[in-house]
């Protein structure tokens, strides 16, 4: 399977507040694939340092900081697995929702709820995450699962 770099495509959402990603191979550098359900194995949670610095600086977002792994499902079939694992639900203790934000701190952080817009007082009191077994991409948010039975789902 090929491992793509999941980002959030901001100029596909235009004023939305539903997210919705790119995947781009990365090994080419190219965008394959546009979604808003995405589920991704083996996954890293990336923040490349140079374009971070150069989003704090300019206050633009640059695409700097994306989760890159194994494209397993996405579409219609990874929504249908999200529902029955009721990823929708922030408040689900399954999982862990992981967000970021340039201009609150340069990591990924384990969220209580799917925006870390929400948070407003200090992002220390949250940890930081860099991988993790199972991403679950969606539209509303980003969570982490560290085990899926997908025979379940078949």
């Amino acid at each position: 399977m090929k491992i793509y770099d999941v980002y959030m495509d901001k100029r596909k959402m235009g004023k939305s507040k539903l997210r919705h990603y790119s995947l781009r191979n990365s090994k080419t550098q190219h965008v394959e694939h546009k979604s808003d359900f995405i589920i991704l194995r083996q996954v890293d949670l990336v923040v490349q340092q140079s374009g971070y610095e150069a989003t704090v600086k300019s206050e633009k977002k640059y695409v700097h900081a994306f989760l890159r792994g194994e494209c397993i499902y996405r579409g219609r079939n990874a929504k249908k697995i999200m529902s029955k694992l009721d990823a929708f639900n922030p408040e689900n203790k399954r999982l862990t929702n992981i967000g970021y934000n340039p201009f609150i701190t340069n990591k990924w952080l384990k969220i209580p709820s799917f925006s870390i817009n929400q948070i407003k007082d200090s992002f220390e009191q949250y940890d930081s995450i860099d991988k993790g077994n199972f991403a679950l991409i969606h539209n509303q948010g980003i969570c982490m699962i560290d085990d899926i039975n997908l025979n379940e789902f078949r």
